[in-house]
């Protein structure tokens, strides 16, 4: 079974940030849609990166990891220029890979600019935090 999560992060303030989830339960679980919203107040930091993150919390094993790959597809970044109200499609030159490898074996793929796939290799390793 394969899920699709829609979502958009947005600058809604000079120091707050909206993130934005929605996801579908399948069909034969009623089809109800469910979503997520974390507003964070990140301070005036003016980022000039953005990035693909697979985030995982209260995770101890591997085995609890995705056991297939892990799809971002149609990623699109806007600009908006200060005073105006039109946003500006932006695409980077490129897209680095970093944070690996970790404990359970994560690999990433950068498909094209719109799309990158995170693999887990899943497994029964315990995940240790380095200190």
């Amino acid at each position: 079974s394969h899920d699709t999560i829609y979502g958009s992060i947005e600058h809604v303030s000079s120091d707050t940030w909206r993130i934005d989830a929605a996801w579908r339960e399948p069909l034969a679980l009623g089809g109800s849609w469910h979503n997520s919203t974390l507003i964070s107040q990140v301070g005036r930091y003016n980022y000039n990166y953005a990035d693909v993150t697979f985030e995982m919390y209260n995770v101890s094993n591997c085995s609890q990891l995705p056991q297939e790959s892990v799809l971002f597809s149609d990623l699109e970044l806007q600009v908006t220029t200060p005073g105006h109200t039109k946003h500006t499609p932006w695409v980077p030159a490129m897209w680095y890979i970093t944070g690996l490898p970790n404990c359970c074996g994560t690999r990433m793929a950068v498909v094209n600019a719109s799309d990158m796939i995170i693999y887990t290799a899943g497994g029964d390793d315990d995940i240790v935090e380095k200190e």
